[in-house]
């Protein structure tokens, strides 16, 4: 757990201190070059090379717009939560390339300290 604290504390802190460049979707996590759209889903231009890299703009029924997905090829994280199997989650980008949803705190899912 603390692993997983210090990476989406790192994410937050590096996503914060950016603003998203419009030139450009973002760069892949897997080698570093361009992601590129393609008909159904967007890739990294070096797909050629052999770089494995798609994201799926659908992920558990959420359909991901343009502007969602440059934030997470930028700043691999959605600082907004969304809303995945009816509760509010953080989705993250992680270094794999694979999506990843994260369930938001709230008060009834917490336990009084005694």
């Amino acid at each position: 757990m603390n692993g997983i604290c210090g990476y989406i504390r790192g994410l937050i802190q590096n996503s914060a201190s950016g603003r998203l460049d419009p030139a450009h979707l973002g760069c892949c996590p897997l080698c570093g070059k361009e992601v590129i759209r393609g008909r159904s889903a967007y890739g990294c231009s070096g797909w050629k090379e052999g770089c494995a890299f798609v994201l799926n703009p659908e992920y558990k029924g959420l359909s991901l717009t343009a502007n969602q997905i440059q934030i997470l090829l930028q700043m691999r994280i959605l600082p907004n939560a969304v809303q995945v199997d009816g509760e509010p989650r953080l989705l993250i980008l992680s270094t794999q390339g694979g999506l990843m949803d994260l369930q938001l705190p709230s008060a009834e899912r917490q336990k009084a300290v005694k």
